[in-house]
């Protein structure tokens, strides 16, 4: 049976306005949530989005989704700022903050039961949005274990929760700790026997980590990267890649040394 979302009752003044919010789960609305988990925010009234690198048709899906089922966005393009390379999405209405706060507990420290118990259709959904926000292709040409399939997260309590989305779907993952200036994120990745199930199963929203995915699916060897800034990152103007050469992480189990090694002659790449 579909999970039914709860009746918004949350009023401020003309605020209430999301009629179009569906009544039941859906794959568009999961794919919005899995987004915002990764790269969303709350501030005050305001509910928002944000979107690093060139990839426009993800801020384009998005636009439409979030028109037909929340309320039209305001669009922000931050490049004018230094070292940003990103467009923010936002809506203010405080209804839509509450109702998501308060009532759906949609949040970036521990995933809520009704997506835990969702089906796996809309797990997958979830994890697409999720993946697209925070995931990482990568391939090097130059070392022995060359590409990559993985996320960053600064909850464990949440990546252990995208694991355990993850597992319904038959999709193995394993996890580590990294430490980036000093401060501990969990990174899961997905060993390479378990890519094409990710393909299958997952994907990405946007054409160019499409592509590549199934590049590095079929074939294994590539002359070309993924280049990805950490949101986290971002505002100082640092690639999430620059810790990972001989970084001093603490592993979570013996089995995540694997992804130390895929890393072991890594150049870092440009920024866009």
């Amino acid at each position: 049976m579909a999970y039914l979302f709860p009746e918004i009752t949350y009023t401020h003044g003309n605020q209430i306005k999301l009629d179009s919010f569906p009544k039941t789960l859906n794959k568009d609305i999961m794919e919005i949530f899995g987004y915002w988990v990764g790269d969303g925010w709350y501030s005050g009234y305001s509910w928002g989005l944000v979107f690093f690198g060139g990839d426009t048709d993800v801020l384009e899906h998005f636009d439409i989704l979030c028109t037909q089922y929340l309320r039209y966005p305001y669009i922000r393009d931050l490049r004018l700022k230094k070292n940003s390379n990103a467009f923010e999405m936002l809506i203010n209405n405080i209804s839509l903050v509450r109702y998501c706060r308060e009532t759906l507990q949609l949040n970036k420290h521990q995933l809520p039961a009704w997506i835990m118990a969702a089906s796996d259709a809309h797990k997958a959904a979830f994890l697409r949005g999720f993946f697209e926000a925070d995931g990482c292709i990568f391939y090097s040409e130059t070392h022995r274990s060359p590409s990559t399939l993985s996320a960053v997260g600064k909850s464990p309590i949440l990546m252990q929760g995208i694991r355990t989305l993850l597992g319904d779907l038959g999709v193995e993952s394993r996890s580590y700790i990294l430490y980036v200036a000093g401060v501990p994120y969990t990174s899961i990745y997905i060993p390479s026997y378990y890519r094409r199930s990710f393909q299958n199963k997952i994907g990405f929203i946007s054409d160019r980590k499409q592509k590549l995915l199934d590049i590095v699916c079929t074939r294994g060897d590539m002359n070309q990267s993924i280049k990805w800034i950490n949101p986290t990152s971002l505002a100082n103007g640092e690639n999430w890649y620059h810790n990972v050469k001989g970084n001093t992480g603490q592993y979570k189990d013996e089995e995540a040394k694997e992804f130390e090694d895929e890393f072991s002659e890594f150049v870092e790449p440009e920024v866009e």
